[in-house]
């Protein structure tokens, strides 16, 4: 991308936002880092299909219920399952990496695509060996706020973790697809007891799903994504 397009790129993200109603004191802290960001990646080569930044909204500044509502995909806007928190509104789940705790942008981010399928622990494994980071909650929300990804496939928040067993969607709306940050659980380490807490791995995920049933596996690939640098 040259100067002129990276510039329309941020103007359209934060415009976005704008218009799905994040207020404008966050809308001003992210276009402070206009220049700052810009002068970042300048010099910066991205490959095919990766996106050279995204601004993130951490959650102790809007909560994950308001930001998966900003996710559109096919007409619907998204939800986040009861789970996610635990009550008085603390969140079930940690994160892996450290983040900033106002507005921030990522940079070069791969929607996960190269790594489709792959278990989020395998996937860590490949993202830390290329000097990368796995991305938090906020950060698939953004992701999937500001491209196309669930039209190709589910994304999960391996940056985030969640110490307990398992939990999954338990709230009914109507039968139909939406899009859905929820826990997601699977089988971690072989050769392990199931009671052993690390035969279990567990991830936050963002996917294309039924409202209406309590899958535990995604309908179809899903991928770990990641970024370069938090900025």
């Amino acid at each position: 991308m040259n100067t002129a397009q990276l510039k329309r790129l941020f103007d359209s993200q934060v415009q976005r936002l704008e218009e799905r109603g994040v207020g404008q004191s966050v809308l001003d802290s992210l276009s402070k880092r206009r220049e700052s960001v810009l002068a970042k990646v300048a010099g910066m080569v991205f490959r095919k299909a990766r996106v050279p930044f995204l601004p993130v909204i951490p959650l102790q500044i809007l909560d994950m219920f308001v930001q998966t509502k900003m996710v559109f995909h096919k007409g619907k806007d998204g939800r986040a399952a009861a789970g996610l928190v635990h009550e008085h509104g603390v969140p079930a789940f940690k994160d892996r990496v450290l983040a900033p705790e106002q507005p921030y942008y990522i940079l070069d981010v791969e929607d996960g695509a190269a790594l489709l399928d792959k278990s989020p622990q395998k996937a860590e494994t490949i993202v830390q060996e290329q000097k990368r980071s796995c991305l938090i909650v906020p950060e698939i929300i953004s992701l999937c706020i500001h491209t196309h990804v669930l039209s190709h496939h589910d994304v999960d928040a391996t940056g985030s973790f969640t110490p307990r067993r398992y939990d999954f969607i338990d709230k009914v709306w109507s039968p139909s697809l939406i899009p859905i940050l929820r826990l997601c659980y699977g089988q971690g380490v072989t050769g392990r007891p199931p009671d052993d807490p690390n035969y279990w791995w567990e991830r936050p995920d963002l996917v294309w799903h039924p409202e209406d049933q309590t899958y535990f596996a995604s309908l179809r690939g899903s991928a770990t994504p990641s970024c370069v640098e938090r900025f």
